[in-house]
Formats: structure tokens, C-alpha cells, sequence
């Protein structure tokens, strides 16, 4: 089987001495082709700067036909959607050769200071025939009142830090980020909760080392995610750039991710996690609404103010009501917003119309042929 992105081991490590200005922030939190009375109305800052395509402010450019990555990115699409079962990445998904779940968390941390609420993480560590690792973590589950309601905490302790990363073995962060490069306080201290753990079933790295992979030997990892996972993923490829696999190639794939950071954030991570691989995508359905949290009605006008990651995929219904995509620019609507669009279902569903309307495969016809 070939690799799914086409990843190839990148030996070298990018300096880490990167400190982004607020005037740069400031720039890059405007990046966005000219907008239409309807975005003016209801403005939307998803559009980033991404490696697949180059979006000035005042372009009229707003993004190419996604169907194609989509086809290519569908198994961590489906990895995403299925990181809410308990039952082995195994039992769905052919590729994987090894995979162990992460789950019921002893050591996990405290939120609004300790006041109430503590998270919960959970996150399917998977290695594939091809030697890739697959990081996929679980959203929120307000199905599930005990995890759901420490989830909902999570996403609601939004103020902001540097980023601090950890590695388990001395519980002090082994990687601070400038002062400039902030992240959302309860995602990190979510994703430390994994990798700070000293309990070998309980941290990313020593689970990977129980099924038979060491931190030198990874090549290559993609992180994936839907919701509140995909804020997880996010952070979790900065951790694997920076503290657990400096030299392989990192990727990103997430759905219905809200935004991890503010604009330092996400052009650190375009620079530093990505680099020159272009291996971030970010899938946002129809009329979803958590992609525009935090900063639903404001204009990022401070450098704290949050920024997506690059790279988004939009799906949409066009004018004859038939779902389409597009890769990078501005989001086609953030009108008449809400939830439904944004359970793991509807993804799948929009994805697999996107394809079939492309005559590509889609989930269904991929699994009838290896079956």
C-alpha cells in the first residue's frame, strides 16, 4: 500500500527560533480574498494563507476544487469519525496493523483554576501497513453525560497561553513557546493530559513503544480529530514537531475543528508543523458552526484574537443544491449557523457526495473493493 499523503521522511530539524510579531499576526489575521456583501455581513475569518494555494488580500481568487484531496485525505476523514468507538481502529479500517486506545485518564487537569470540571481525553493511537502513525482523537460526546460535560468545559476555558509542551518524564514543559505564539488554555492542558502522563498506557509516546515503535523510528505521523479532537490533533502535530518526532513529517487532518490559537499560532504552525509539505487540511461542513468558535462575532483586530490553521476545505451546496468543495479562500456562508451540520454523520455524508458528484470513490466503494 502506498502512503496515504504521499509522505516522505524529512531529516532535517527547521531552526526553533521563530518569534512572530504582532505586526505580522496583525497582517496574516487579514489575509482574505475580497469579500461579498454577504461575508461583509456576517464576516468570516477561516480564509488562511495556506501551501496549496496563495490567497493576497484584495484577490478575487476564492479556491479550487477540493474533490481530489478529499479522495486522498477520506481514510483520515473516516479515522476521525471513528475515534468515538471503544472497539479497536482494527476492526474499521483495513490499513491498520496495530492500534490502542487511550481512555479513562487518572491524571487529568484541572480547569478554571481548580474551581469545577476536570477534561478528558481520549485519543486511538494506530500504526499502519505502511509504517505511518495515526494519532485520532475523540470530540466532544454530549451523548455521554460524564465525558460530555468535562468536553464542554474544555472547550469553554478559551483564555490564552504560550504554548507548553510536555514530554512525561519530568512534568515540566519541555518546549515554551515565544510569548507572541498563544493557544487556547483548556486544549493544551487537554493534550497534556497525554503526553505529560508518566503512565505507560496514558502517554502518546510510551503507548506507541508498547506497539513495537519507537520515537526514532517514526517517519511519518498525521493527527486527526473531529471537533473538540480536532483542536486535540492540532496541538498534538505541534507536540510531535517540536518535542516527540522532531524529524518526520507531520500532518493534519481535522473536521469541525474550532480555533486552537491566535494568528502567531497559526503562522507558527504553517512555518514550523507543516513546513514545506502542505500537509494540513481542515474540513468545514455546510452551515457548521463550531469552526467559527472562539471569535463567532468579532474582528480580529488584536493579536490575541483567534486564527484557523491552514488549510480549510469548504462543503457547501451550490446554487442547484448539489454539495461541492473548495480548497482555501473565504467560507461560502456563515449564515443560519448551527449543529447539525456538524456531527460526524453529516461529514461523512457531505464527503461522499462531494465524491460521487466528482466520480470519485467514495467510503462505500473503497470498502466493497477490498472486500
Amino acid at each position: 500500500m502506498r502512503p496515504l499523503l504521499n509522505i516522505n521522511y524529512n531529516s532535517g530539524v527547521a531552526d526553533r527560533s521563530l518569534n512572530i510579531s504582532d505586526e505580522e499576526a496583525y497582517s496574516y489575521a487579514h489575509e482574505c480574498p475580497t469579500l461579498s456583501p454577504e461575508h461583509t455581513a456576517a464576516y468570516d475569518s477561516d480564509s488562511e494563507l495556506g501551501a496549496v494555494g496563495q490567497y493576497a488580500e484584495g484577490s478575487d481568487d476564492i479556491g479550487e476544487d477540493a474533490a481530489e484531496v478529499l479522495e486522498e485525505i477520506l481514510p483520515f476523514i473516516e479515522m476521525a469519525a471513528a475515534a468515538y468507538k471503544s472497539t479497536s481502529m482494527k476492526e474499521d479500517f483495513q490499513m491498520v496493523e496495530r492500534s490502542q486506545l487511550i481512555h479513562n485518564v487518572i491524571d487529568t487537569s484541572h480547569l478554571f483554576g481548580g474551581v469545577m470540571g476536570r477534561t478528558d481525553t481520549e485519543v486511538h493511537v494506530s500504526i499502519l501497513d505502511d509504517e505511518s502513525v495515526v494519532m485520532a482523537f475523540r470530540g466532544t460526546e454530549p451523548t455521554e453525560w460524564s465525558t460530555g460535560f468535562a468536553d464542554v468545559l474544555t472547550d469553554l476555558a478559551e483564555g490564552q497561553e504560550p504554548v507548553k509542551l510536555y514530554d512525561g518524564a519530568s512534568h515540566k514543559p519541555v518546549y515554551t513557546s515565544p510569548a507572541s505564539i498563544r493557544a487556547h488554555r483548556g486544549f493544551q492542558l487537554a493534550l497534556k493530559d497525554v503526553t505529560d502522563s508518566s503512565i505507560p498506557s496514558q502517554n502518546l509516546r510510551l503507548v506507541l513503544q508498547n506497539l513495537g515503535m519507537q520515537a526514532h523510528d517514526v517517519r511519518s505521523v498525521v493527527c486527526v480529530g473531529h471537533s473538540l479532537g480536532g483542536a486535540l490533533a492540532t496541538l498534538c502535530a505541534k507536540w510531535c514537531r517540536e518535542v516527540a518526532f522532531p524529524g518526520a513529517t507531520i500532518g493534519c487532518v481535522t473536521i469541525g475543528s474550532p480555533r486552537v490559537g491566535n494568528a502567531a499560532f497559526a503562522l507558527d504552525f504553517k512555518s514550523r508543523v507543516v513546513m514545506d509539505t502542505g500537509l494540513s487540511y481542515r474540513v468545514v461542513n455546510k452551515r457548521d458552526v463550531v469552526p467559527c468558535v472562539p471569535n463567532l462575532l468579532t474582528y480580529p483586530i488584536f493579536a490575541s484574537a483567534y486564527k484557523h490553521v491552514a488549510q480549510p476545505i469548504y462543503l457547501y451546496e451550490d446554487t442547484l443544491g448539489q454539495m461541492s468543495s473548495r480548497l482555501g479562500g473565504c467560507r461560502p456562508s456563515k449564515l443560519n449557523l448551527g449543529f447539525s451540520d456538524h456531527k460526524t454523520a453529516s461529514y461523512i455524508a457531505s464527503t461522499n457526495a462531494v465524491l460521487q458528484a466528482a466520480g470519485l470513490c467514495t467510503h462505500e466503494e473503497i470498502t466493497a473493493a477490498i472486500l
